[in-house]
């Protein structure tokens, strides 16, 4: 995956966005930054998965002035741990 790339063409569809860009070695692709609004979010994150090399994406930009509910996977967590390794 080249990060360089991704970059190149989000800022081609989306200038004047500030985006971070983090990958690992399994293709998964990680997005941070501010959007204007929570389309442009989704829009973002659609594009980005579209690239050479990336195989999923991890969605973590927020929309300028709103807020997304985050789940409380804590008991999820505890039962996973009970049975086993968590990763």
């Amino acid at each position: 995956m080249d990060l360089e790339k991704i970059r190149k063409a989000l800022d081609k569809k989306f200038p004047g966005l500030s985006l971070q860009l983090s990958a690992d070695t399994r293709g998964i692709l990680t997005l941070a930054g501010d959007c204007e609004s929570w389309d442009q979010v989704v829009k973002v994150g659609h594009k980005a998965a579209k690239q050479p090399g990336v195989k999923n994406v991890v969605n973590r930009l927020t929309a300028a002035g709103k807020a997304a509910p985050r789940r409380d996977y804590s008991d999820e967590k505890r039962r996973g741990e009970k049975l086993g390794e968590v990763a």
